[in-house]
C-alpha cells in the first residue's frame, strides 16, 4: 500500500507542477528566469514553429471537452490533501501501533503472574498447615479436658 500511495503521490505532484507551468503566468516567469527575449528568438523564429505542427494538427491531440473532463487544479489539490492526510495518518497509526502491546511486554506480564500464582500457592500451604496445626490444638485441649476431669475423678475422695 504505501509504494502505491507514494507512486500516487508523485505522480500527482508532475501533474500539479505541469498544470502550474502550463499556464501563462508561470510559464512567462519561466521563461524569464531561462533566457532573455533576444536569447529566445534566436532559437527558432515563427515559421520554423510553425513547420513543427499546425493548428490543426495540435487540435487533433486533444478538444477542449476532453481537456476539461480532465482534473481541475482544485480537484487534484483536493486529492493531494486527501493523499497527505492519508500519509499522515498511516506515520500515527504506525506510531500507536510501535507503541502496541509486544511480546516483551507479555513476557514481563507472564512472568508478573508467575509471581503472584507462586505466592497463592505459598500462602494457601500455610493456610493448610495452620488449619491443620489448629485441628491438632483443639484435639489435644479436648483431650487435655478429659485426662483433667479423669485425674479430678481419681483424686478427689
Amino acid at each position: 500500500m504505501d509504494a502505491e500511495f507514494k507512486n500516487e503521490f508523485k505522480r500527482l505532484r508532475v501533474i500539479i507542477q505541469n498544470f502550474e507551468l502550463s499556464t501563462k503566468k508561470n510559464l512567462a516567469k519561466e521563461i524569464a528566469k531561462l533566457a532573455t527575449k533576444e536569447e529566445i528568438a534566436k532559437l527558432a523564429t515563427k515559421e520554423e514553429l510553425a513547420k513543427l505542427a499546425t493548428k490543426e494538427e495540435i487540435a487533433k491531440l486533444a478538444t477542449k471537452e476532453e481537456l476539461a473532463k480532465l482534473a481541475t487544479k482544485d480537484e487534484i489539490d483536493d486529492r493531494f490533501m486527501d493523499l497527505t492526510k492519508h500519509f499522515y495518518l498511516r506515520e500515527e497509526i504506525d506510531e500507536k501501533f510501535a507503541q502496541m502491546y509486544t511480546k516483551d511486554d507479555h513476557a514481563k506480564f507472564m512472568i508478573y503472574v508467575d509471581e503472584a500464582f507462586t505466592e497463592i500457592k505459598e500462602f494457601r500451604r500455610n493456610r493448610l498447615l495452620s488449619e491443620n496445626q489448629l485441628v491438632e490444638l483443639d484435639d489435644q485441649v479436648a483431650n487435655h479436658e478429659k485426662r483433667i476431669r479423669t485425674l479430678e475423678k481419681t483424686t478427689t475422695p
